[in-house]
């Protein structure tokens, strides 16, 4: 029984070692998207720019010349392991495909969140960088949103696997 118990106990430690994940494959991150903004009838459409593959797989994504998305994972074809949307113009034009980005990446990873989380998520990170000044995370869900302002390089927002 002893014996049993230490099995176990290994089995569930080197599980628990293993980095969860966002439950969306790398390379397919776009599908995702465009069937969520199709669904709610929104003007934003993602494509798939390639894949490299190295020590990790990171896809990008391509929103428009003012958004991107990079998606990473430790395996080819593998379920990523972070999202991270780039988002860098002053342009306001711009901003609501941003914001719509953010909007269709939280709907993904997070599916059972209602509206009104996904855009209270959204207000309480911009808050969170308009007093900090410079990165605010929130947790909805199994998934960790991170927004940082980046100088000169624009506004990320990244989703992770919250740790367990």
């Amino acid at each position: 029984m002893r014996i049993v118990a230490s099995l176990v106990g290994l089995a569930l430690s080197a599980a628990s070692a293993v980095a969860a994940d966002l439950n969306v494959p790398v390379n397919e991150l776009h599908t995702r998207l465009n069937s969520f903004t199709r669904a709610n009838k929104i003007d934003l459409r993602a494509s798939r720019l390639g894949c490299d593959t190295g020590v990790k797989t990171v896809c990008q994504y391509k929103i428009s010349t003012a958004v991107g998305i990079l998606t990473s994972s430790d395996a080819p074809g593998g379920m990523a392991k972070e999202v991270t949307v780039l988002y860098g113009s002053d342009k306001p034009a711009d901003a609501l495909q941003g914001l719509l980005a953010y909007t269709a990446v939280i709907a993904v990873l997070s599916p059972n969140a209602k509206p009104e989380q996904r855009g209270d998520l959204i207000m309480s990170l911009f808050r969170g960088i308009e007093d900090s000044g410079d990165k605010e995370s929130a947790e909805l869900g199994s998934v960790k949103y991170t927004m940082m302002s980046v100088k000169g390089l624009g506004l990320w927002f990244i989703a992770a696997p919250v740790d367990p």
